[in-house]
């Protein structure tokens, strides 16, 4: 008996490898949604201590300091913040990701995607003010006591204070293993922002749905970017279309860089700029994406003239070839010779604005000619032509060549 005892033990699932083990709890945890279940992964902590240590990487791998979730717990944010801050919490050793979202704590009135009111009635002034002050005493020991953290999402809120703004960059600052930082801005801000606190990221991405930004702030993430000479990965959007440029954004970088991700929505890309400032630090470049360009192109007032036309020329010229490209001016002949020199590409996404997409011989050209020659490396394929005409493919689909390696074909 007791050696059919030992044969159980061995085969067992606590001889399972931590990796198997990681993957069963990941699996038995989702949710019908697809979501993970925390509840169902603490009580997956009290079967053994193999199970324990394999749940702890799914449990404690994402970390969120939110103040704004349905319940409004703020007693048990208050809770978690101290013992993060204490280093009281496997999540100090095992986080990867942080998430920050807690500005909107300081809103004078119920934000606008709060749905009920109950929530914040059931939060009197005294637990709110007792958050602000847990915030303040110990947001930045808390960022710091996760230090194995690699990856940030920020988003800042509207009222967030100057000096909550501080203290989160003070504490990321001394994150050693950060790479990959998000911020979500929601307003201008009106003091520093001293991202030049921050160096050798990888991944930036920065976004802002304030109408502009201040030139300040621009001027700290051009050091940023500067600082960050790994960066491979950049992604700058302004919701709301914007003036600023490459050269601010570039400007400061004496050494090129090797990017591989390039994505710019909303800002004032001139050709100009893009030659002599992005250029150099495209050499490598794998996924471009350009959007919602505020730049004008000589005669473009009058009538329609491709504002990313030169823009396209230049990496012809350079002989950059993309395996992903998004733009939203999709008539434009420099685009589709582009196309029709590099056929490597794997992901195509075109979104012809309202001023393009009933151009009928580009849309001809391109289903015609250029898209037939790029079905053997093409596997991500969107159109969202915004209205329907020549750029929408549902009478397109009978053309003499075969969609089977298309992995992923969407028509908005």
């Amino acid at each position: 008996m007791s050696a059919q005892l030992g044969n159980i033990d061995r085969t067992g699932l606590q001889s399972l490898a931590i990796e198997l083990l990681y993957n069963i709890c990941e699996q038995a945890s989702l949710s019908s949604s697809g979501r993970k279940n925390t509840h169902a992964l603490c009580r997956m902590r009290l079967v053994c201590k193999q199970l324990d240590f394999a749940v702890q990487l799914l449990l404690f791998v994402d970390v969120d300091l939110s103040t704004m979730k349905e319940s409004l717990q703020l007693e048990t944010t208050r809770s978690q913040l101290q013992m993060l801050a204490n280093r009281n919490s496997a999540a100090c050793r095992l986080s990867k990701s942080l998430t920050i979202r807690c500005g909107d704590l300081f809103s004078p009135s119920l934000p606008a995607r709060i749905t009920s009111w109950d929530n914040w009635k059931s939060a009197d002034d005294i637990e709110i003010g007792l958050t602000k002050q847990a915030l303040t005493l110990w947001i930045t020991p808390t960022i710091t006591s996760l230090y194995q953290t690699r990856k940030v999402r920020w988003v800042v809120g509207h009222y967030e204070p100057h000096s909550n703004i501080v203290a989160i960059l003070y504490g990321l600052r001394y994150l050693p293993n950060l790479e990959d930082l998000t911020i979500e801005l929601s307003r201008a801000p009106e003091d520093e922002f001293p991202l030049s606190w921050l160096s050798n990221l990888r991944f930036i991405n920065i976004s802002w749905r304030c109408t502009e930004i201040p030139t300040l702030f621009i001027h700290q993430l051009s050091q940023l970017i500067q600082q960050s000479p790994n960066l491979s990965r950049l992604d700058i959007r302004a919701v709301h279309k914007s003036a600023r440029t490459l050269q601010q954004l570039f400007s400061g970088c004496s050494n090129p860089l090797q990017l591989e991700h390039l994505s710019l929505r909303g800002l004032c890309v001139t050709p100009d700029d893009f030659k002599s400032y992005a250029l150099p630090h495209l050499k490598v470049l794998k996924s471009f994406s350009l959007t919602e360009n505020t730049y004008i192109a000589p005669g473009g007032r009058d009538k329609f003239v491709p504002p990313n036309r030169e823009i396209w020329e230049v990496l012809h010229c350079a002989k950059i070839q993309l395996s992903a490209i998004e733009t939203d001016v999709a008539a434009d002949p420099a685009l589709l010779e582009y196309l029709s020199t590099f056929r490597d590409c794997q992901g195509l996404t075109l979104s012809p604005n309202m001023g393009t997409w009933a151009c009928f011989e580009s849309a001809h050209r391109f289903f015609h000619n250029i898209l037939p020659g790029m079905i053997t490396t093409l596997e991500r394929l969107t159109l969202i032509p915004g209205a329907a005409g020549p750029w929408c493919f549902r009478d397109e689909l009978n053309l003499n060549f075969q969609l089977s390696n298309i992995l992923t074909l969407k028509n908005g």
